[in-house]
């Protein structure tokens, strides 16, 4: 059976990890000299270097791809996902275009249940946020063995389906270059369905073509890539327009959380629509009864303390404290709300009080995160936060 691979000439395969590393690479140096120190560590010239963040530029040479990959402030895992895609982009570019086999009735059925037994973890391990982290990385890989058998075009909406799933886990396991590269497979492979073809599952084609564009903000914003992330978010936000009700007010909540991020990203933003978004998610979300809106509104109010931290003004300081204080008296009881969730609010809260030099505080609850961490198993959030505060973690992470 051909793989979701072979589903693109080896072209397009070639330009879909070109366009996946090369994002990752512009996300770490833009950011002031980066570019510059990057270019004089690696002894090449800022202008190759440039010339490497374009994705019509040709893949470096897999000796110097691996000797950038050990330049970036990157964990491991991250590198090697990383070399995979500038290996792949190189090694794909270099060969002929592939062919596409179908898939047998059998192996329809076999594919559909292997689906479905993937929508139940991915149920059960991410969209509930259960205990450990193991059940995230079980779910990426019975994915990517999933997306290794599909046949794109005998089954694009499972497969679709399928690459968003993948994208999800990698995001938790902080494997933004790969969750990329999904979303951009899911796209191709939304391009070739003729919806007259798919008449039978509208609702669920309306679902993913919103998805695929949300799942891209989500990454961008991840990559340090604001403006890539806003235009994508906005065509989400236009795909809703003459969408069905019921996928409008499953998104539009998501899409407003989602905006606050990019916004705060941005180099200038104002507060009054930051907060503005807020309420519009909350006017929604007044209007329905979903299982898990509880821990949506969580997640909007650590996207406002993000904001406002990152707004920097007193108001804006003393509003985010606002929001944490209430929040931390109930934090463990948000209904639908599990560790990795719980986990990223304290993390937001931990830089307002950073920000604010209010280290007695920060310490307590960057104790109370670290263990969180432990005890659900997430050592990738482990790990960013080590990043992000460096030896001042010590001390506490002894504690």
């Amino acid at each position: 059976m051909s793989s979701s691979g072979d589903f693109l000439t080896q072209a397009e395969q070639a330009a879909l990890h070109r366009h996946t590393y090369t994002s990752v690479l512009k996300g770490l140096l833009t950011h002031g000299e980066a570019k510059r120190f990057a270019a004089e560590r690696l002894g090449i010239t800022p202008v190759y270097l440039s010339n490497l963040l374009d994705p019509d530029h040709p893949p470096p040479s897999p000796a110097l791809a691996e000797r950038i990959v050990g330049a970036l402030p990157l964990d491991a895992d991250q590198r090697a996902g990383l070399l995979e895609h500038m290996i792949l982009a190189r090694e794909e570019s270099a060969h002929s275009r592939s062919q596409l086999r179908g898939a047998d009735p059998t192996s329809r059925q076999e594919m559909g249940a292997a689906h479905a037994a993937l929508r139940r973890a991915y149920e059960a391990s991410i969209l509930n946020s259960t205990t450990a982290q193991h059940p995230i990385i079980g779910v990426r890989d019975a994915g990517k063995s999933l997306l290794a058998r599909l046949d794109p075009r005998a089954m694009p909406l499972i497969t679709i389906e399928t690459c968003l799933i993948v994208h999800a886990a990698q995001m938790a396991l902080n494997r933004w270059e790969d969750a990329l590269s999904l979303t951009l497979l899911a796209d191709a492979v939304l391009e070739q369905i003729d919806p007259a073809e798919a008449r039978a599952d509208t609702a669920w084609l309306h679902h993913l073509r919103v998805n695929i564009p949300y799942a891209q903000a989500v990454t961008y914003r991840n990559l340090n890539l604001a403006r890539r992330s806003d235009l994508a978010l906005q065509q989400a936000l236009a795909l809703l327009k003459t969408a069905p009700a019921v996928e409008q007010r499953f998104w539009l909540p998501q899409a407003y959380k989602e905006r606050i991020g990019v916004l705060w990203h941005l180099p200038r933003f104002a507060l009054a629509e930051v907060e503005g978004l807020g309420d519009a998610v909350r006017a929604v979300v007044d209007s329905r009864d979903e299982p898990g809106d509880a821990a949506l509104l969580l997640m909007v109010d650590r996207a406002l303390i993000d904001a406002c931290t990152r707004y920097g003004s007193k108001r804006s300081l003393k509003r985010a404290v606002q929001i944490i204080q209430t929040r931390l008296d109930w934090l463990d009881g948000v209904p639908g709300a599990g560790p990795m969730q719980r986990v990223m609010f304290l993390r937001s809260a931990l830089r307002t009080f950073w920000k604010q030099g209010r280290l007695a505080e920060w310490r307590y609850y960057a104790g109370e995160m670290l263990s969180m961490a432990r005890q659900a198993g997430l050592r990738h959030q482990i790990s960013e936060v080590r990043r992000e505060y460096g030896a001042a973690l010590d001390g506490v992470d002894a504690a």
